[in-house]
């Protein structure tokens, strides 16, 4: 009983700590639910009403936790992919910015976006992503901005300034090159990998390939949890 309460206590505090991200949603939310349901079960510990709940609730609950399992490591299984060298094309998703810079999350992308960029002279950069409603400049911009700055040319980076979603980001994108012969490679966080492949192999995208930045180990629980059922939904077709 005392673990669920200190299992429950540890979930409440990462709930409110994940408040500070200042994202777009209310994904937070979930972990203080999920405290409130840690110290639920402490209480069950207790007095063993468990026992009253319906035998194919619990299946179905042993279900969820399958799909929840082989789901997640599917995203895992993209953690480390580093695309092939000579890409035709790398396409950098968009993040949320803040007035004039990237989010930490979006910096992780561009700084990846950078490395290859760097390392291989003749490929050349999509950066896709428009202008949230919080936001002073479109991502696409600031996304640019930053890779200029840190030195790679004008010329060698495609600004796609409209799309609002990943698929979206892959959609539009896939204007400015042939997705039957040019090689791409997709640029983006580790957790998030996964499902922007997914989403560019239904758009028909051929030689396609990830490359997955790093992102901060502190909100990895929360970004993986939140990634299951963006994930879910889009192998649901929702």
């Amino acid at each position: 009983m005392v673990i669920w309460f200190i299992l429950g206590i540890i979930l409440l505090i990462y709930g409110i700590d994940m408040i500070s991200l200042k994202s777009r949603n209310t994904f937070f939310l979930i972990w203080i639910i999920m405290g409130i349901i840690s110290f639920l079960i402490g209480i069950n510990c207790k007095y063993n009403f468990i026992n009253s709940i319906p035998l194919f609730i619990k299946f179905l609950l042993i279900i969820f936790l399958a799909i929840f399992l082989i789901i997640e490591f599917l995203i895992i299984s993209k953690f480390d992919d580093k695309g092939i060298q000579d890409l035709d094309y790398i396409i950098v998703l968009g993040a949320l910015v803040y007035d004039d810079r990237p989010s930490i999350v979006l910096q992780y992308r561009l700084d990846k976006a950078y490395q290859y960029l760097k390392e291989n002279k003749n490929t050349k950069c999509i950066v896709s992503g428009g202008q949230g409603k919080n936001e002073k400049y479109s991502e696409a911009k600031i996304m640019s901005d930053y890779l200029i700055k840190k030195g790679i040319k004008k010329e060698r980076i495609i600004l796609e300034d409209k799309s609002t979603t990943t698929k979206e980001n892959l959609q539009y994108s896939s204007k400015y090159f042939e997705k039957n012969n040019n090689t791409v490679g997709i640029v983006t966080n580790n957790f998030h990998l996964f499902r922007a492949i997914y989403i560019a192999k239904k758009l028909e995208f051929k030689n396609l390939y990830g490359i997955a930045s790093k992102s901060r180990i502190k909100n990895l629980p929360n970004n993986l949890l939140r990634e299951f059922f963006a994930v879910l939904k889009c192998l649901l077709n929702i």
